[in-house]
């Protein structure tokens, strides 16, 4: 077998060499691009979870300020309902006590008018005309005419 000579056996040994060193080389790049790689896909999962973190807080916010809102205006519709309803109340009352006096006064004024009209010995003492009655044929003094009354009357007429 033969020998290469040293040269020849020094420049393959320095270009393996050199080969060795440029995939080492590539693989130390290789691995760095997935750390980076992996250091990237970390930095963003973190960045997603502080804007994920950061939309629920403020999607909380909103929601206690609409909890608050609707809590208010529950109060508030609650208050008006209460007031409307003191507010009936009070007008009812008002309502009733009126119309109880106007009925009152009506049931009286209707007494007085049919004692007026029913009974013959009283006066006439509201105008003829209400009722539609003719008060002409009775007189209207008070009490009743006694027979002595009644004869003065005809020999004063005769």
């Amino acid at each position: 077998k033969r020998r290469l000579p040293r040269r020849i056996v020094r420049k393959n040994r320095l270009r393996n060499e050199m080969r060795e060193q440029q995939r080492e080389a590539e693989l130390q790049h290789k691995a760095k691009r997935a750390e980076n790689a992996q250091r990237s896909r970390d930095y963003q999962r973190k960045l997603d979870e502080r804007r994920t973190k950061k939309a629920l807080k403020k999607r909380e916010k909103e929601l206690r300020e609409k909890r608050a809102e609707s809590r208010r205006l529950e109060q508030e519709q609650k208050q008006r309902v209460i007031r409307e309803r003191i507010d009936f109340a009070s007008r009812v009352d008002q309502i009733t006590s009126d119309l109880d006096r106007r009925y009152g006064a009506n049931c009286f004024s209707v007494k007085v008018q049919v004692t007026d009209y029913s009974e013959d010995n009283k006066p006439v003492a509201t105008d003829p005309a209400v009722f539609g009655r003719c008060y002409f044929d009775r007189h209207s003094q008070n009490g009743t005419e006694t027979y002595g009354e009644a004869e003065e009357r005809a020999q004063i007429l005769a």
